[in-house]
């Protein structure tokens, strides 16, 4: 983000939710640098700090809470919410389905309301995930491939990105859906995510370890573009694009995992460090690949990190991490 200039960001009252999480704490700093006022929401009792070198007015809310978000939209007067807050592990939305339609569908719906009592100009954007177009036989989804999600994280993302058309439709609210790739990149500490957990036991000197036989397909995007992304879908919802358009991000460039983590060894210079496989996860899709097609045509979005890149600058972040602790 070191250089980068988008304008019209400055003095713009900006919430996002999840600020503390992977790509909220990049999107606030990425906000930061372009003179944002940067409201950052979390959780009651985790809104004191918002991590490492970030500065964001912290406000403590529960998304299951309408009123407390009610209250911060009467308060902070945002401009654009960033929608980032959710339980996004599947593996944890399998054992407690309900907190995660708590989170994930009660939370954005009950957002959607307080914006529309409150602040019915407020822009959002809901951070989505291209699990909600359920298991793929490996042609690319396109925003226009229905929805089928099978399982409780991408079923609770698909009733929130429902919720959220329908207010655009029904109330005029201006709303856009960013659905995600798999995201990686230097601040991620989830260890149950792919690229987290094989760098740190890699540089650990222990054999990473894969939920299968190694053959799950996924397209992957560094931290950077999404966060380019989601200011980039933001200024277009200005009179680019119609409220309610569904946006996929993504690098095309879909990777197994078994690759993926022959890339990451090699990168990390331990080739020697074989993949021990495990049970695969009851539930998972197999192969994960969307187009950004739609993405390049209406918004001139495209990522600017390859995957190579993004892993060297990934595994160089945990080498300085290792060596700081």
């Amino acid at each position: 983000m070191k250089g980068l200039s988008l304008p019209g960001w400055a003095g713009r009252r900006v919430l996002v939710t999840g600020c503390r999480g992977f790509l909220g704490s990049w999107l606030v700093r990425l906000l930061q640098s372009q003179d944002a006022v940067v409201i950052g929401m979390a959780d009651a009792g985790r809104a004191e700090s918002n991590g490492p070198g970030l500065a964001a007015i912290p406000v403590a809310a529960e998304l299951r809470d309408m009123a407390s978000l009610a209250d911060i939209l009467r308060e902070q007067l945002p401009e654009v919410v960033f929608h980032l807050a959710a339980k996004s592990l599947p593996s944890v939305a399998r054992h407690q389905p309900h907190l995660t339609f708590e989170v994930n569908a009660r939370g954005t719906w009950n957002l959607l309301e307080a914006i529309r009592t409150i602040a019915p100009e407020t822009r959002l954007i809901f951070v989505s995930t291209d699990s909600v177009y359920g298991e793929n036989d490996g042609t690319p989804f396109t925003e226009s491939t229905p929805l089928a999600p099978d399982f409780p994280y991408e079923a609770s993302k698909a009733c929130a990105e429902l919720a959220a058309r329908c207010y655009a439709r029904s109330f005029g609210l201006r709303v856009v859906l960013a659905r995600f790739c798999n995201i990686y990149g230097p601040g991620d500490t989830n260890m149950d995510r792919l690229v987290a957990g094989t760098v740190e036991a890699v540089l650990g000197g222990q054999p990473p370890r894969l939920r299968g036989d190694g053959s799950s397909v996924r397209n992957y995007l560094y931290v950077e573009d999404a966060t380019r992304a989601l200011l980039r879908v933001a200024d277009a919802l200005d009179g680019e694009i119609g409220s309610g358009e569904a946006f996929n991000f993504c690098d095309e460039a879909p990777v197994s995992s078994a690759d993926l983590v022959r890339r990451i060894v090699a990168v990390a210079g331990r080739p020697d460090l074989q993949p021990i496989l495990g049970p695969g996860t009851p539930g998972e899709i197999s192969i994960k690949r969307a187009s950004a097609e739609h993405a390049r045509r209406l918004l001139g979005w495209r990522p600017g990190v390859t995957l190579e890149e993004g892993l060297r600058r990934t595994i160089a972040w945990h080498r300085e991490r290792r060596v700081a602790a």
